[in-house]
């Protein structure tokens, strides 16, 4: 109604504004801005006219895209405000533009740090670059830190395999590859002697072993699961007594006596070679697991879709009715007093600060990754859709500080930069530096931190490969690993000419997610990186600097329109 009672008046500011036009001076070399319906630099009468009723909704956004400055599916009065004023006074000289930074470059890899992705933008990566199988989701260090294990997580190698690979840190190459299924679950016990990962396709947790140094498959599976569990997070209790899995397919949560493998019958009642104790109702999609450091309590993200919806009316992927209930886009705290008898004990809202609407915010927050302070003392979340890094106390069980993570002043409103994309979290033994893989913008954020005072502030960024997933980080803080899901890109797949109605794409050498590698960086000395280089190479690899565009009546030459 506000609009309605406020939009005739422009009308009446439309004819001030013609007068006020032929008394004002002009000036040439104007180009685009709020408006300016036809693009030739400047706002006339009947643009401002065409504005309003675009606003009314008697004439179609196409017909003046301009006059909708914040990009949103309306136009506002300030927009039209904008629009007389630039009618009055003259549209800018220049107007900022941004493109993509390849141009006309051809997709593909350069080296083993950079290359051009399909999107136009640039990968070079710093550090050492070690490549791995497809979409490495995991890293995690031996105690001795002189191996790396790396899960690939992706379509497989070229016998369809997934594998669990080994990099020694010495020599910075691939020692070892275990054949094992496997998907994104990854733990590794306190003393370092075992590995497991969920294999949700089987419904089964498998483990590995360091037998003389070298990381070997299990002869049996650690635990199969109830049909339709899907286990996805896995975390160890700091006793490493007990296994926490959650079912991403089931909403579940399930201890595991690690001590009683093969000699127990599990709750509920299923084939297992180790005892079970489950909690059912953890979470909606629920995704990773961390245990606390006092192992009283275990921490769930839940991403919150419609797993399980009990009305039936709207099936997964499809956002929820109700976005904002409490199983939403939340992390779920469970009890652990007694491993054995995990229960649940409350939610803890992720991303409420922003409108979780199925509209601006589609598929929630993204509660994702997770990591604990060196002291145990508070927790990190990505926020993976809202570009956030939630910090829960782990004492009071509250959110306590919200970080933006979107550090590129790039538009307002809805044209400003979205999908940073925070996949991986990891911290400084001190506490004091925080590491989070902005997976959108291929690069690592680097956030100083006061866990005191709980403050937090960008530093800075550094470029890596394509969408970084994993982080690991030496005990002395020295040395990072990043684990790049798609490496460096991949060019021409030279494929033949394939009848897709006969043959899966996918069944060919030629497939995409068969063809493209990732790897790992090694960047030493992280602790001195130089940050401001890293974010000036950043912004330029993502197109985020831009180039200024004038007005010209003449023959339009580099920079012009």
């Amino acid at each position: 109604m506000e609009a309605q009672r406020w939009f005739p008046r422009f009308r009446t500011m439309t004819a001030l504004a013609v007068v006020m036009m032929l008394l004002s001076p002009r000036y040439a070399g104007a180009a685009l801005c709020v408006g300016d319906c036809n693009g030739d630099g400047e706002v006339t009468v009947d643009e401002l006219v065409t504005g309003v009723d675009v606003a009314l909704g008697t004439a179609t956004m196409r017909q003046c895209r301009t006059v909708n400055d914040s990009g949103s599916d309306r136009v506002t009065v300030d927009e039209l405000v904008r629009a007389v004023d630039a009618a009055i006074s003259g549209c800018p000289a220049t107007v900022d533009v941004f493109r993509a930074p390849a141009g006309t470059d051809v997709s593909g890899p350069l080296s083993a740090a950079q290359g051009v992705l399909p999107n136009g933008r640039k990968v070079d990566a710093a550090g050492t670059q070690v490549s791995v199988d497809t979409f490495p989701l995991n890293l995690a260090l031996s105690h001795d830190e002189s191996q790396l294990i790396v899960t690939n997580d992706g379509f497989g190698d070229d016998d369809f395999e997934r594998k669990i690979q080994v990099i020694d840190t010495a020599t910075e190459s691939v020692t070892t590859r275990v054949p094992l299924q496997h998907y994104l679950g990854f733990a590794m016990s306190p003393d370092g002697q075992r590995v497991f990962v969920s294999n949700g396709k089987a419904d089964q947790i498998d483990g590995l072993h360091f037998d003389n140094g070298q990381l070997v498959a299990d002869a049996e599976p650690v635990a199969t699961l109830p049909e339709g569990t899907y286990p996805t997070g896995l975390s160890v209790s700091p006793d490493g007594n007990y296994l926490y899995v959650v079912g991403l397919l089931s909403n579940s949560f399930t201890t595991i006596d690690l001590r009683t493998e093969g000699t127990c019958t599990p709750e509920p009642p299923g084939p297992s070679p180790a005892c079970q104790f489950r909690a059912n109702n953890i979470g909606n999609f629920p995704y990773t697991v961390i245990a606390s450091a006092d192992g009283q309590h275990a921490f769930v993200s839940s991403w919150g879709l419609n797993n399980n919806n009990p009305t039936g009316l709207i099936p997964a992927p499809l956002p929820p009715l109700d976005p904002n209930l409490p199983a939403m886009s939340s992390v779920a705290v469970v009890n652990l007093t007694d491993p054995t008898k995990p229960a649940y004990q409350k939610y803890v809202p992720i991303g409420r600060s922003q409108s979780i609407d199925n509209k601006t915010v589609f598929g929630g927050s993204h509660p994702s990754a997770m990591k604990l302070s060196p002291d145990g003392t508070l927790l990190y979340v990505t926020a993976t859709n809202l570009d956030l890094l939630e910090v829960i106390d782990t004492t009071t069980l509250t959110v306590v500080a919200e970080v933006p993570l979107n550090q590129f002043e790039s538009g307002h409103g809805s044209l400003a930069l979205q999908g940073l994309y925070p996949e991986a979290v990891a911290v400084n033994p001190d506490g004091k530096r925080i590491y989070v893989a902005d997976a959108g913008i291929n690069a690592v954020q680097v956030i100083d931190a006061d866990p005191q005072t709980k403050t937090f502030a960008t530093a800075g960024f550094i470029p890596t490969g394509w969408y970084p997933s994993a982080l690991a980080l030496t005990a002395d803080g020295k040395r990072l690993y990043v684990a790049n899901a798609k490496g460096v890109g991949v060019g021409p797949n030279g494929a033949e000419l394939v009848d897709i109605s006969t043959t899966s794409m996918s069944g060919t050498p030629y497939y995409i997610g068969r063809i493209i590698k990732g790897s790992v960086s090694i960047i030493d000395d992280v602790d001195q990186y130089d940050v401001s280089a890293g974010t000036a190479a950043v912004r330029a690899n993502n197109g985020f600097d831009p180039l200024p565009l004038r007005w010209v009546d003449t023959d339009p030459g580099p920079g012009d329109i």
